[in-house]
């Protein structure tokens, strides 16, 4: 099975994108890829398994898939006022581009909005639980409440700033602007370049440029 976390920027999409990869996981092999490019999610993938692809902007290919019913969609969601402000505080870009982002995402969410299964940030604020649930009947089939419980706890807001702090604090942490990660976390998701290249972006990793995708980034 082929997903696609395909939220708006800091609306929640790692959170998402976590919950995506373990609930598929308890049903086989996992390989997640931040990239906007089908391709390179297919052509970095070997064996067989369930590939999990994480972009704010995918390209026509992944698209298509999700306009097809061939790819299961999460969509998580804010509004627009609020995600521009977030974008703005936490990384300095200046209001007018971090507005040009979201009104991009908005654009390509009209046209797969009625196939993609769309949750507000507000349901991870307020109760996450029922969130990971849906996420978990969409890609599986069923709930596993128990499991769902367990993934609340672990990437829970005061877990995940620890796992921040740790990896800030560590020389094997790689820094590429918008996210942490750590070569020995998450070792499915390798960069297709080399574990050095700064030159990813967690918002538009176009092309080859994929990367090892942070677990420490809530929203």
């Amino acid at each position: 099975m082929i997903v696609i976390v395909g939220g708006m920027p800091r609306s929640g999409s790692t959170f998402s994108f976590n919950i995506v990869r373990e609930a598929l996981a308890a049903t086989g092999s996992v390989f997640s890829m931040a990239t906007d490019n089908l391709s390179a999610a297919l052509s970095g993938m070997s064996g067989e398994g369930h590939i999990v692809i994480k972009s704010h902007m995918p390209d026509e290919d992944i698209t298509k898939l999700i306009l097809a019913g061939a790819a299961p969609c999460v969509c998580t969601y804010r509004k627009p006022e609020e995600a521009v402000a977030s974008w703005v505080r936490v990384f300095g870009y200046e209001v007018s581009q971090a507005a040009a982002l979201m009104e991009r995402w908005l654009q390509w969410h009209r046209v797969v909005a009625k196939k993609s299964l769309n949750l507000p940030f507000s349901l991870i604020e307020a109760t996450p639980l029922t969130l990971i649930l849906r996420i978990q009947r969409l890609v599986s089939g069923r709930a596993r409440p128990f499991a769902a419980v367990t993934l609340r706890r672990r990437y829970g807001k005061q877990v995940v700033r620890e796992q921040t702090a740790q990896l800030q604090g560590s020389e094997t942490t790689i820094n590429i602007g918008f996210s942490y990660y750590q070569g020995d976390i998450l070792s499915s998701l390798v960069c297709a370049r080399n574990r050095t290249d700064r030159s990813c972006t967690h918002f538009n990793p176009a092309g080859d440029r994929s990367c090892p995708q942070a677990v420490c980034t809530l929203r």
